[in-house]
């Protein structure tokens, strides 16, 4: 049976941790250890973890005196790792059911695949969602190259269920640890670095869910151009390190900060019919910097990418 080794870091997510590890320990298919590391939380996060891993065996538990932040907490997991498969669960999330079938199905049969990632979808806070079960032989998959998945995970797509990506344990070694300076999207960046140590499988199922609230790691961010400003930064390291060995980098790297360049653009358009004035002055800013052509000759192209633009632009305007 496959091993898989789950990292779940926590920072005053207790009253969240009890349903994300059941959702973990629930999965079938897989000799399964969890790793709760507890990062000085002040609202007794540590005291459940700490439960948690009495009432299983297969849970283990480390609560810091001294918060040392998500990523430290992530390259914890990494260095403590030794099974087959390697996932990062925030203990805010859940795993959807069936999802560790799934993935090893793709898996254990095309040992090029580093990593499989599938879709997502999002609870508002406690909001109950059901999951259907899925069944892996009837779940659609594709393969992608490392350039493939680059211009996946840029705008205007850009999301691809993070929380729930299984990894091959030894290919995260060899990648290394995530970067701390990227605390919002070191994820992103990890998963481009990931994509260049083989092939990456694109699974067409549900395989996580993610919270949406007020403690949310992202809602740190302002509305302006805080998030793409994040996204460019992952990018931005990614082809300055281990991206620069694409033999493709320098057009990857053109058309990716095109398409972020764009994206800010018809946000600041919609900013600015809404009446966000300063947020609409940020993003025609970034936009100026990454697609300069776009002051001139609006990206009536980039729309053509995104789902449903011409009902999200009468939206905007309405508002």
């Amino acid at each position: 049976m496959a091993s898989i080794d789950v990292v779940v870091p926590c920072y005053r997510y207790g009253h969240y941790l009890p349903e994300c590890i059941e959702s973990i320990l629930d999965q079938a298919g897989a000799d399964v250890r969890v790793l709760i590391i507890d990062n000085a939380s002040t609202d007794g996060s540590g005291d459940v973890a700490l439960r948690l891993a009495r009432e299983n065996s297969r849970v283990e538990t480390r609560v810091r005196e001294v918060n040392r932040g998500l990523v430290a907490s992530i390259n914890e997991g990494i260095e403590w790792a030794s099974a087959t498969y390697f996932m990062v669960v925030s203990a805010d999330d859940l795993l959807a059911p069936g999802c560790f079938s799934r993935a090893l199905a793709i898996m254990e049969q095309n040992p090029e695949i580093t990593f499989v990632y599938g879709r997502e979808i999002v609870m508002l806070d406690r909001n109950p969602v059901q999951v259907a079960e899925q069944a892996a032989a009837h779940a659609t998959w594709r393969l992608l190259e490392p350039s493939e998945f680059i211009m996946e995970v840029c705008p205007p797509s850009g999301s691809i269920g993070a929380g729930a990506v299984l990894v091959r344990t030894a290919a995260q070694k060899r990648a290394g640890l995530y970067r701390d300076q990227l605390r919002f999207t070191c994820d992103l960046e990890m998963l481009m670095r990931l994509a260049m140590l083989g092939r990456v499988a694109d699974l067409q199922a549900i395989q996580g869910v993610r919270r949406v609230h007020q403690d949310t790691l992202s809602s740190n961010l302002k509305n302006g151009a805080g998030p793409l400003l994040e996204i460019e930064r992952a990018f931005q390291s990614y082809f300055s390190n281990e991206g620069a060995a694409l033999p493709d980098a320098q057009q990857l790297r053109r058309m990716v900060f095109h398409n972020i360049g764009s994206c800010a653009y018809w946000r600041a358009l919609s900013r600015l019919v809404s009446g966000r004035t300063g947020d609409s002055l940020d993003l025609w800013r970034m936009a100026r910097r990454l697609s300069p052509r776009s002051m001139f000759f609006p990206p009536f192209a980039y729309l053509a990418k995104v789902e449903s633009p011409l009902a999200k632009l009468g939206a905007a305007f309405r508002r």
